[in-house]
Protein backbone atom coordinates (compact mmCIF):
# COMPACT_ATOMS: atom_id res chain seq x y z
CA UNK A 1 0.00 0.00 0.00
CA UNK A 2 1.49 3.30 -0.55
CA UNK A 3 3.06 4.92 2.38
CA UNK A 4 3.19 1.46 4.19
CA UNK A 5 5.88 1.03 6.72
CA UNK A 6 7.48 -2.46 7.33
CA UNK A 7 8.51 -3.46 10.41
CA UNK A 8 8.78 -6.59 13.31
CA UNK A 9 5.28 -5.26 15.29
CA UNK A 10 6.70 -7.74 18.03
CA UNK A 11 9.52 -5.19 18.27
CA UNK A 12 7.30 -1.85 18.56
CA UNK A 13 5.87 0.57 16.07
CA UNK A 14 7.85 3.25 14.47
CA UNK A 15 5.27 5.63 15.44
CA UNK A 16 4.33 8.37 17.96
CA UNK A 17 2.27 8.29 20.84
CA UNK A 18 -1.61 8.87 19.68
CA UNK A 19 -0.63 9.58 16.14
CA UNK A 20 -2.20 7.19 13.97
CA UNK A 21 -5.86 6.96 13.71
CA UNK A 22 -6.70 3.20 12.44
CA UNK A 23 -5.07 0.32 12.25
CA UNK A 24 -6.12 -2.54 10.19
CA UNK A 25 -4.71 -5.99 10.64
CA UNK A 26 -5.89 -9.46 8.98
CA UNK A 27 -5.04 -12.84 9.37
CA UNK A 28 -1.84 -12.22 11.00
CA UNK A 29 -2.55 -11.39 15.31
CA UNK A 30 -3.10 -15.53 15.20
CA UNK A 31 0.58 -16.01 14.60
CA UNK A 32 1.24 -14.26 17.46
CA UNK A 33 1.67 -16.01 20.70
CA UNK A 34 -1.11 -15.43 23.05
CA UNK A 35 0.55 -15.01 26.33
CA UNK A 36 4.28 -13.78 25.07
CA UNK A 37 4.02 -11.30 21.92
CA UNK A 38 -0.18 -10.76 21.61
CA UNK A 39 -0.26 -8.25 24.38
CA UNK A 40 2.74 -6.42 23.70
CA UNK A 41 1.28 -6.17 20.02
CA UNK A 42 -1.92 -4.60 20.94
CA UNK A 43 -0.37 -2.30 23.77
CA UNK A 44 1.62 -1.08 20.97
CA UNK A 45 -1.67 -0.71 18.87
CA UNK A 46 -3.31 1.37 22.01
CA UNK A 47 -0.05 3.57 22.31
CA UNK A 48 0.05 4.90 18.81
CA UNK A 49 -3.85 5.24 17.57
CA UNK A 50 -5.14 8.58 18.64
CA UNK A 51 -8.01 8.78 21.42
CA UNK A 52 -11.13 7.53 19.70
CA UNK A 53 -8.77 5.72 17.09
CA UNK A 54 -10.14 2.31 15.81
CA UNK A 55 -8.25 -0.86 15.49
CA UNK A 56 -9.81 -3.07 13.07
CA UNK A 57 -8.65 -6.96 12.98
CA UNK A 58 -9.37 -10.48 11.03
CA UNK A 59 -8.66 -13.44 12.42
CA UNK A 60 -9.89 -16.79 11.33
CA UNK A 61 -13.27 -17.49 12.92
CA UNK A 62 -13.24 -20.49 15.58
CA UNK A 63 -16.78 -20.70 15.60
CA UNK A 64 -17.51 -20.26 11.46
CA UNK A 65 -14.39 -23.34 11.35
CA UNK A 66 -16.07 -25.27 13.59
CA UNK A 67 -19.64 -24.98 12.51
CA UNK A 68 -18.06 -25.87 9.35
CA UNK A 69 -16.71 -28.96 10.40
CA UNK A 70 -20.25 -30.05 12.47
CA UNK A 71 -21.99 -29.82 8.90
CA UNK A 72 -18.25 -31.75 7.29
CA UNK A 73 -18.39 -28.95 4.27
CA UNK A 74 -15.10 -26.76 3.88
CA UNK A 75 -15.60 -26.17 0.57
CA UNK A 76 -15.85 -22.35 1.04
CA UNK A 77 -12.44 -22.29 2.69
CA UNK A 78 -10.86 -24.54 0.29
CA UNK A 79 -9.80 -21.31 -2.08
CA UNK A 80 -7.28 -20.22 0.85
CA UNK A 81 -5.59 -23.87 1.32
CA UNK A 82 -2.18 -23.73 -0.70
CA UNK A 83 1.05 -25.19 0.02
CA UNK A 84 -0.35 -28.78 1.21
CA UNK A 85 1.41 -31.75 0.27
CA UNK A 86 -2.34 -33.23 -1.59
CA UNK A 87 -5.04 -31.09 -2.91
CA UNK A 88 -7.09 -29.95 0.49
CA UNK A 89 -10.48 -31.72 -1.23
CA UNK A 90 -8.48 -35.23 -0.41
CA UNK A 91 -7.81 -34.78 2.88
CA UNK A 92 -10.11 -36.31 5.76
CA UNK A 93 -12.52 -33.42 7.82
CA UNK A 94 -9.85 -33.68 10.84
CA UNK A 95 -6.98 -32.91 8.57
CA UNK A 96 -8.96 -30.42 6.46
CA UNK A 97 -10.45 -28.36 9.81
CA UNK A 98 -6.59 -28.71 11.23
CA UNK A 99 -5.47 -27.13 7.92
CA UNK A 100 -7.52 -23.93 8.01
CA UNK A 101 -7.05 -23.59 12.26
CA UNK A 102 -3.59 -24.12 12.97
CA UNK A 103 -2.56 -22.65 9.41
CA UNK A 104 0.20 -25.23 9.11
CA UNK A 105 0.04 -25.79 5.59
CA UNK A 106 2.28 -23.58 3.65
CA UNK A 107 5.05 -26.14 3.18
CA UNK A 108 7.93 -23.67 4.86
CA UNK A 109 9.60 -25.43 7.28
CA UNK A 110 10.47 -22.14 9.00
CA UNK A 111 6.80 -21.57 9.08
CA UNK A 112 5.11 -22.34 12.87
CA UNK A 113 1.53 -21.86 11.75
CA UNK A 114 -1.49 -20.26 13.89
CA UNK A 115 -0.46 -19.94 17.63
CA UNK A 116 -4.16 -19.47 18.63
CA UNK A 117 -7.67 -20.10 17.60
CA UNK A 118 -10.15 -16.82 18.18
CA UNK A 119 -13.27 -16.55 18.57
CA UNK A 120 -15.25 -13.03 19.43
CA UNK A 121 -14.82 -13.74 23.49
CA UNK A 122 -10.79 -14.39 23.47
CA UNK A 123 -10.40 -11.71 20.81
CA UNK A 124 -12.76 -9.04 22.97
CA UNK A 125 -10.85 -10.82 26.45
CA UNK A 126 -7.49 -10.10 24.39
CA UNK A 127 -8.20 -6.35 23.31
CA UNK A 128 -9.57 -5.45 26.50
CA UNK A 129 -6.75 -6.42 28.20
CA UNK A 130 -4.28 -4.03 26.35
CA UNK A 131 -7.12 -1.30 27.19
CA UNK A 132 -9.49 -1.21 23.63
CA UNK A 133 -12.76 -0.35 24.43
CA UNK A 134 -16.43 -1.25 22.80
CA UNK A 135 -15.14 -4.10 21.04
CA UNK A 136 -17.63 -5.37 18.38
CA UNK A 137 -17.70 -7.74 15.50
CA UNK A 138 -18.17 -5.86 12.07
CA UNK A 139 -19.52 -6.88 8.72
CA UNK A 140 -16.87 -7.25 5.53
CA UNK A 141 -16.67 -4.17 4.36
CA UNK A 142 -18.30 -1.93 6.77
CA UNK A 143 -16.18 -0.09 9.50
CA UNK A 144 -17.04 2.50 12.66
CA UNK A 145 -14.15 4.45 11.12
CA UNK A 146 -15.04 6.64 8.24
CA UNK A 147 -12.36 6.18 5.74
CA UNK A 148 -10.89 3.42 6.53
CA UNK A 149 -12.75 0.78 3.86
CA UNK A 150 -11.93 3.58 1.32
CA UNK A 151 -8.02 2.40 1.90
CA UNK A 152 -8.77 -1.45 2.63
CA UNK A 153 -10.56 -4.27 2.06
CA UNK A 154 -11.37 -7.20 3.60
CA UNK A 155 -9.93 -10.50 3.04
CA UNK A 156 -10.71 -14.53 3.28
CA UNK A 157 -14.31 -13.20 4.63
CA UNK A 158 -15.82 -16.53 4.43
CA UNK A 159 -13.36 -17.69 7.28
CA UNK A 160 -12.90 -14.29 9.36
CA UNK A 161 -13.98 -13.07 12.51
CA UNK A 162 -13.87 -9.26 11.85
CA UNK A 163 -13.72 -6.71 15.13
CA UNK A 164 -12.96 -3.46 15.71
CA UNK A 165 -11.88 -1.33 19.46
CA UNK A 166 -11.83 1.72 20.06
CA UNK A 167 -8.72 3.59 22.07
Amino acid sequence: FPGAIQCDVTRGLPYEDNSVEGIVTSHFLEHLHPFRQLPFVLEEFRRVLQPGGVVRLAVPDLLTLKNAYAVGDFDAHASTQRGLPVPFNDLPLALQFSAIVFGNNSGNALYDGHQAAWDFDAMTWALERAGFARCMSVMPGDSRHPTLMQRYQDKHVEQSLIMEAVK
